[in-house]
C-alpha cells in the first residue's frame, strides 16, 4: 500500500474519519520510517498499527460526535441554554466524568493561581464548553485549544465565537516537541488528561518533563495537569498520585499543589 492508500483507508472508519488528514499523513510517514521493512509486512497489519497509534493520540475520546454537531446547532439558536451545554460534554468520555465536579475544579484551580486573562489547553478536545461553568466574564478571556480532532475543533470554534470569547482551536500534533514552539504565551496551560495519552507511545517520562520544562519556560506561569484516578474498567486504581510526576517535579525544583477528585487527580505546577 502507498501513502494515499493508507490515508484513504483510515479515514473511511468512522473512528479516525474526524483526525485531521495532515496528522494521519505524519503518522504514516513516521510509521513507515521506523519500519523500513514494511513492504514486507501485509496491509492489515500496517493499517492496524497506525490505526493503534492514532487512536492513542486522539485525546478527547469524543464518544458520539454527530450527537455533539446536533447540540451545537441547537445551542447556536438558545446561546444561554446551559442544558444543552451539559449534553454537549457529555458526548465526550472525560466531559461526563467531570459534569458534577467542574464549577469546584475551576473554583480550586483559581484560587490557587487567579483568574487568568489567557488559557492554553493540550489535547483539549471539547473541555471549552465547560468554561461556563468557571462563573466568571468570559468575554474577557482568551483561549487556545491544540488537538488532533477536526470535528472537536471545528465545534470548539463556534462556540467561542458564540460566547464572544477570543482566541481559537487549532489542529497540532503534539506528540512532536518542535511543534510546542507554535503555542500561544498565556498565564496558564491546562494539560487534562493530556500526559498520559501524550506518553502512551513514548519510553519513561522524558517527554513529559520535556513538555513541562519548556511550556514554564517559555509559555505560561502555571500549569494544570490532570490524571485520571480510575482504571480504563473504571475501577478505582489502588495508587491513582503518579509518584514519578512528583518526584520529577521536586528533582527540577518547581511547586506542585495536588487537587483530588471523585475520578481525577490535578496538580497545580508551577517555578520557585
Amino acid at each position: 500500500m502507498n501513502i494515499l492508500e493508507i490515508l484513504e483507508n483510515i479515514k473511511t472508519s468512522k473512528k479516525y474519519k474526524h483526525i485531521a488528514e495532515e496528522i494521519i499523513v505524519q503518522e504514516i510517514n513516521s510509521y513507515l520510517k521506523k519500519n523500513p521493512q514494511h513492504e514486507r509486512y501485509k496491509d492489515e497489519k500496517i493499517l492496524k498499527e497506525i490505526k493503534a497509534s492514532l487512536y492513542k493520540k486522539n485525546a478527547s475520546f469524543s464518544k458520539n460526535p454527530n450527537q455533539a454537531l446536533k447540540l451545537m446547532q441547537e445551542l447556536e439558536k438558545t446561546p444561554e441554554n446551559e442544558e444543552l451545554i451539559r449534553k454537549i460534554l457529555e458526548t465526550n468520555k472525560s466531559g461526563r466524568e467531570r459534569l458534577d465536579f467542574y464549577p469546584l475544579i475551576y473554583k480550586k484551580i483559581f484560587e490557587n493561581i487567579g483568574k487568568p486573562n489567557k488559557i492554553i489547553d493540550l489535547g483539549g478536545g471539547l473541555n471549552a464548553f465547560s468554561l461556563v461553568f468557571s462563573k466568571f466574564d468570559l468575554k474577557n478571556l482568551e483561549y487556545y485549544s491544540y488537538d488532533i480532532n477536526e470535528r472537536d475543533s471545528e465545534l470548539v470554534n463556534r462556540f467561542l465565537k458564540l460566547e464572544k470569547i477570543g482566541g481559537k482551536a487549532e489542529i497540532l500534533d503534539l506528540s512532536r516537541i518542535e511543534n510546542y514552539n507554535r503555542l500561544e504565551k498565556a498565564e496558564v496551560c491546562f494539560m487534562f488528561k493530556f500526559i498520559d495519552t501524550i506518553e502512551r507511545d513514548k519510553k519513561g517520562h522524558k517527554f513529559a518533563e520535556e513538555i513541562i520544562k519548556f511550556i514554564l519556560n517559555n509559555k505560561t506561569r502555571f500549569i494544570v495537569a490532570s490524571f485520571s484516578t480510575r482504571t480504563l474498567g473504571g475501577k478505582n486504581m489502588n495508587f491513582p498520585y503518579r509518584g514519578w510526576i512528583e518526584r520529577m517535579l521536586e528533582r527540577n525544583k518547581m511547586n506542585f499543589d495536588i487537587l483530588k477528585f471523585e475520578n481525577e487527580i490535578f496538580y497545580i505546577i508551577s517555578k520557585v
